[in-house]
């Protein structure tokens, strides 16, 4: 089976649009369709710092499915780029 695409998700963007609409973490889970643990963890987990000694199994948790994100991004009413970190490349010398 290949590997589910994952995404860099912005967990500021996430909570700060979920209270903007007046939702709770639950209430957001509840519509997107997700277990609230699973929508809490996204919005406490910054996935622009990655610590290097982080186990495969935590980082599996904290990654972010591209199809979960356009979930969350369809219940808070914005694109899923609203709620994703941009890919930053090295240039090249």
């Amino acid at each position: 089976m290949p590997p589910i695409p994952t995404v860099k998700h912005n967990r500021r963007a996430i909570r700060r649009q979920r209270e903007l609409l007046g939702l709770t973490p639950e209430r957001a889970a509840e519509q997107a369709g997700l277990h609230p643990g699973t929508w809490r963890n996204l919005e406490n987990y910054d996935a622009s710092n990655i610590a290097p000694d982080v186990s495969a199994a935590k980082l599996r948790r904290r990654q972010c499915g591209r199809k979960t994100l356009q979930r969350m991004a369809a219940v808070l009413l914005v694109e899923i780029d609203d709620l994703s970190l941009p890919e930053i490349t090295e240039a090249a010398s």
